[in-house]
């Protein structure tokens, strides 16, 4: 079945090209839609000037109802100002997931200690008994140790 056809809409201008991404393909092509009169459809408008922008506000303000009388202007703000505020969303987003990494970090520390404490713990009596029979005091423990990190990195088909 067919599909059924949208609604016809009238051009009113042509944009030129811009890409978003490397390899633009006619597939990546954009339609620009006015938004409805009385919608809620946030956008930023940046209009170049020099200096500070509140001495600006009532001409834009003034600009943006001769456009359409709905168009309301609520903020203006320099672009360094908008910038600062999403480079400091970014920077707390970075900072909550270096803390969630660093919680991740100690809790795998804290268990690969109380991995090897338990592992020595169930071999203390081999070790005394070795210690007993003759081994050096340190290399008991220590070649163990070895023994037990070699398996954990390689598996059990290590030599």
């Amino acid at each position: 079945m067919p599909a059924q056809p949208g609604p016809w809409l009238q051009i009113v201008g042509v944009a030129q090209e811009f890409a978003l991404k490397e390899g633009k393909t006619t597939e990546d092509a954009y339609v620009y839609q006015p938004g409805a009169p009385g919608g809620r459809i946030a956008s930023q408008l940046l209009v170049r000037m020099k200096g500070d922008a509140q001495p600006w506000s009532q001409t834009v303000r003034t600009a943006a109802a001769a456009v359409s009388p709905a168009v309301r202007v609520y903020d203006l703000e320099t672009f360094d100002a908008v910038y600062r505020e999403d480079e400091r969303a970014n920077r707390m987003l970075a900072q909550g997931l270096s803390v969630v990494g660093a919680v991740g970090l100690l809790l795998s520390t804290a268990g690969v200690y109380a991995l090897m404490s338990f592992t020595l713990a169930r071999r203390t009596r081999e070790i005394g008994i070795r210690t007993a029979l003759g081994a050096a005091r340190v290399s008991a423990p220590t070649e163990q140790g070895a023994i037990r990190l070699w398996s954990r990195f390689c598996g059990n088909g290590c030599p």
